[in-house]
C-alpha cells in the first residue's frame, strides 16, 4: 500500500512546488522597458492589489475626495479606478512616473492642450507639457510622465531596469501592494 502511494505523493509534492507563487515583484513589460538606464531609485504601487486592502477600502474606497472627484469629472480619469499600477524612476534628480490603466488619451491630450500644455510630435507619439514636465501616451493603458528629456530617451529606447534592480526585484514579494529600492549612494534629492 505504501509502496503505491509514494510515487503518487512525490508527484503530488513535485507538482505543488512547481505551481508555487512566482519569485518577485512581476513588473508590468511594458512599464519596465521605459525606466531610465541610469535609475538610482525605483518605487511601484500595485494599486489594483492596493485597492483590495481593508486600509485602502476604509480610508480612500468610495469616499469623497473634492480635489480629486472634481479632477475625475472633469479629465474623465479617475486614479483611484483607472490606474492599475504606477512605476517611478529617478536618477536622483529627475522622476519619471510610468503608469499602466484605462486611459480616455484623446480627451486627455485634448484637456492639457487647452490648459496651455504645448502637443510636440515625437517617434509617432505626442509629447504634451511645458518646461520641464511632459506627458506621453503610449497606448489607452500606458503612459508616462517626467522631464521631456527622459521621456525621448524612453522612447528611444534607451531603458530598461538596471540589472541590479532586477535582481532586488525578485526579492519582493508579489503581493506586495508599495515597495521601494534605492541603489549605491544617491545624490541628495533636491538640489
Amino acid at each position: 500500500m505504501i509502496s503505491r502511494l509514494l510515487p503518487t505523493t512525490a508527484l503530488a509534492l513535485l507538482l505543488a512546488g512547481c505551481g508555487s507563487r512566482p519569485a518577485g515583484v512581476p513588473l508590468d513589460r511594458s512599464l519596465a522597458e521605459l525606466v531610465p538606464s541610469d535609475t538610482v531609485l525605483l518605487a511601484g504601487v500595485r494599486m489594483d492589489v492596493l485597492r483590495a486592502t481593508p486600509v485602502y477600502r476604509k480610508w480612500v474606497g468610495d469616499n469623497p475626495v473634492v480635489n480629486l472627484d472634481k479632477f475625475a469629472r472633469e479629465m474623465g480619469l479617475d486614479p483611484r479606478k483607472d490606474v492599475s499600477e504606477l512605476l517611478i524612476a529617478s536618477d536622483g534628480k529627475r522622476p519619471v512616473v510610468l503608469a499602466r490603466g484605462e486611459f480616455p488619451v484623446e480627451r486627455l491630450e485634448e484637456m492639457l492642450v487647452r490648459s496651455g500644455a504645448k502637443k510636440t510630435p515625437y517617434r509617432g507619439r505626442a509629447l504634451i507639457g511645458s518646461g520641464d514636465a511632459a506627458v506621453v501616451f503610449l497606448n489607452s493603458r500606458t503612459a508616462a510622465a517626467g522631464p521631456p528629456a527622459v521621456l525621448r530617451a524612453a522612447l528611444d529606447g534607451a531603458g530598461g531596469v538596471p540589472q541590479g534592480f532586477r535582481d532586488r526585484l525578485k526579492t519582493v514579494a508579489p503581493e506586495t501592494q508599495i515597495w521601494l529600492l534605492a541603489s549605491g549612494v544617491m545624490p541628495m534629492l533636491g538640489k
